[in-house]
C-alpha cells in the first residue's frame, strides 16, 4: 500500500483521511448491459449506453485515538465531512468531484478506542471510459 493519503475538500476547506483508509474496489467501471430482442427474433440488440453504472466510492479500514472520547469526535467530524464533501483526491491523483456521502463506524472487538470504518461517498459523474489514464480511487 502507498503511503499516499486520500483528502476530502468541503465547503469549510480540504481535510485529511485516516492512512489506514484504503479503497474496497480500485476502479469501479462495470458496464450494465440492456439486452434486447424482438419477439420471435432470434437478433439480440444491446441498447445500453457503454458507460459505467454509477457506484459509490468506499474506503474501508480501522481508525483509532487516545481515548473513546476522541475517537467519537473523530468519527463525528469524519461523518459531518462526508456528508459535506465535494471532492475525493489522492496525492499525484486527479480529484473526483462528489456530490456528498457516509459514514459507518462498528467497534473493533471490544476496544472502545478503536472502529471499522466504511466511508461510503458518492461520484457526481460516472468515470470516463475513453480516458487514456484512468485514475484508480
Amino acid at each position: 500500500m502507498s503511503d499516499e493519503r486520500y483528502w476530502l475538500t468541503t465547503p469549510t476547506g480540504r481535510r485529511p483521511l485516516p492512512r489506514t483508509l484504503a479503497p474496497d474496489s480500485l476502479a469501479p467501471t462495470a458496464r450494465t448491459r440492456t439486452l434486447v430482442r424482438a419477439y420471435g427474433y432470434l437478433d439480440v440488440l444491446d441498447l445500453s449506453d457503454g458507460l459505467p453504472d454509477p457506484v459509490p466510492i468506499i474506503l474501508k479500514g480501522l481508525v483509532h485515538a487516545a481515548s473513546e472520547a476522541e475517537l467519537s469526535r473523530r468519527l463525528d467530524q469524519m461523518a459531518a465531512d462526508a456528508r459535506s464533501a465535494t471532492l475525493l483526491d489522492r496525492e499525484h491523483r486527479n480529484p473526483t468531484a462528489l456530490i456528498g456521502g457516509s459514514l459507518v463506524a462498528s467497534a473493533y472487538k471490544s476496544n472502545t478506542r478503536f472502529a471499522l470504518v466504511t466511508l461510503t461517498l458518492t461520484p457526481a459523474k460516472v468515470p470516463d471510459p475513453a480516458s487514456l489514464s484512468p485514475d484508480f480511487f
